[in-house]
């Protein structure tokens, strides 16, 4: 029963705050079809934004803001690299056993810069542990002091909760490890836009944001990830009994599924995708620009809101002038769509206010009719079976009164609702 005045507040809401272009559009720009960064994205990227600043109707979106946004390429995917480290690391270790020395070196080596981009994440945390076995176990069989002293710190700096029970290394090793695991602590506080799971050297350590404590002191590789986004990823230095802060910024998932849309018009999952993100930015419209053969460009507006769509796309040369023309296009495509919003006929108001007295009468006949009921069991075997039938009678024809109220009222308000949503709709 509380869903009809509920549907009502949100009808009134939704009259109250219906969009409107009367004020200058924020708006962003993004390539599609190429790749975000290139030189032709950069072009028309530009080209657009430099004729956007000399319309009245639109106010550019921060440029730096809208590259993270929009013009981020995925990062590199590091299972490959990690499978081809791994195998290389288990060869040096065959080398090892073997007694060639200097062949385990090169490969150890060669694994090693591999590995280094991707060092601290979680796909490459066992083979990263593999490189450190074998290093370590190298540097002892060279008596080279410095090199294992290293090799043991940075095992003990990202890997402190994984014993090394299957290295292979001699006691004397195993005992200079649990002396240099006796680091100062250290914590970090990560924070990220938005909330993401958080992974500090390749450890999931729950979402953010979130205080990782305690962790050794040195050098540790933080990594966010959160649906719909890359992940990101940043290095941190964590001094000895010290917090230190980090605040990651996400970028969303949108620069390769921009650089892949080629065809005519952008994919609905493009626009869906661009408008989710535009609207958590409080931009009002996104310019999909899509250059062409012949030194064309072909511009699409998206209307951003609770249904992102396309409301117009114009054709022009991939020019000054063009850019400047297809401004002029978007302009008067604003006032048309300023001009087709319709405002909400009183006859909307009427019908919402017809439905929400139903609905009270509905509710009101309802507690009647419970009224009537309980009185019919208080007075159960005091009264005659006539008056009995009489006060069940009149406690059922409440009741179904009351339902026929509510299902009326809800039923106006759900139609009014519709019809002035369908409106604007089509209004745009």
């Amino acid at each position: 029963m509380a869903k009809a005045p509920a549907i009502f507040v949100t009808l009134a809401a939704s009259l109250a705050a219906a969009p409107s272009y009367a004020e200058p559009v924020d708006v962003a720009i993004a390539a599609r079809g190429v790749p975000v960064k290139g030189k032709r994205a950069n072009r028309v990227v530009d080209l657009l934004r430099d004729a956007a600043a000399e319309r009245s109707e639109l106010r550019l979106f921060d440029a730096a803001k809208e590259r993270r946004l929009f013009a981020t390429p995925a990062p590199r995917d590091p299972r490959k690299a990690v499978e081809r480290a791994t195998k290389i690391v288990e060869r040096g270790q065959e080398s090892l056993r073997n007694f060639d020395l200097a062949d385990a070196e090169q490969k150890l080596a060669r694994a090693f810069r591999i590995l280094k981009p991707y060092l601290g994440l979680p796909e490459a945390l066992e083979a990263d542990t593999k490189r450190l076995y074998l290093g370590v176990a190298l540097a002892h069989a060279q008596r080279n002091e410095t090199a294992m002293t290293n090799l043991l710190l940075e095992y003990a700096t990202r890997y402190p909760d994984r014993p090394p029970s299957d290295a292979g290394w001699p006691p004397d090793v195993m005992e200079r490890l649990d002396s240099v695991k006796r680091l100062p602590q250290s914590s970090i506080v990560v924070r990220s836009e938005p909330s993401a799971e958080t992974f500090v050297d390749g450890t999931a350590r729950g979402p953010t944001p979130r205080t990782v404590s305690p962790v050794p002191a040195g050098r540790h590789r933080v990594a966010l990830e959160a649906p719909g986004y890359y992940r990101a990823t940043k290095w941190v230095d964590a001094q000895a009994a010290k917090s230190v802060d980090v605040t990651i910024p996400l970028a969303p998932d949108l620069g390769d599924r921009l650089a892949k849309d080629d065809e005519d018009a952008p994919s609905a999952e493009t626009v869906a995708a661009v408008g989710r993100i535009a609207r958590e930015r409080n931009i009002g419209a996104v310019l999909l620009v899509h250059p062409q053969k012949d030194n064309r460009m072909r511009v699409s507006f998206v209307s951003t809101g609770e249904r992102p769509r396309v409301t117009a796309a114009f054709e022009v040369a991939a020019s000054k002038d063009g850019a400047k023309t297809a401004m002029s296009q978007i302009a008067l495509h604003l006032k048309t769509l300023e001009a087709k919003r319709p405002d909400v006929p009183i006859w909307a108001w009427v019908g919402a206010g017809a439905g929400l007295a139903a609905v009270g009468t509905g509710v009101a006949l309802r507690m009647v009719a419970l009224g009537t009921q309980d009185e019919f069991e208080r007075r159960a075997g005091t009264v005659t079976q006539a008056d009995a039938f009489d006060l069940r009678d009149r406690a059922e024809s409440q009741a179904r009164g009351g339902a026929v109220l509510l299902g009326a009222g809800v039923a106006t308000i759900v139609g009014v609702a519709s019809w002035v949503a369908l409106d604007w709709i089509e209004g745009e």
